[in-house]
């Protein structure tokens, strides 16, 4: 929510008050880098959250085994 109010602080900021923006000074400001920086940042998070709900890796039974004990393997380990 941070980066959106950010974004259109910016965008508003600049249209009033400087008649717009141009190429060269958003190329050149770190605001540019901050955000593709939150960017990538959530989605190597949103991948992370997907590669573990994919299969229910660690997070649910991944093998019950027709044993006598009722084996059920979670993640890498048995209980």
């Amino acid at each position: 929510m941070l980066t959106i109010y950010t974004v259109a602080y910016y965008i508003i900021v600049f249209n009033i008050y400087f008649d717009g923006i141009d190429a060269k000074t958003l190329r050149s400001n770190t605001f540019i880098k901050q955000l593709l920086f939150n960017f990538m940042l959530a989605s190597i998070f949103a991948s992370g959250i997907l590669f573990f709900n994919m299969q229910n890796i660690a997070t649910g039974p991944f093998l019950t085994l027709g044993d006598k004990m009722k084996t059920v393997i979670i993640g890498s380990r048995s209980s």
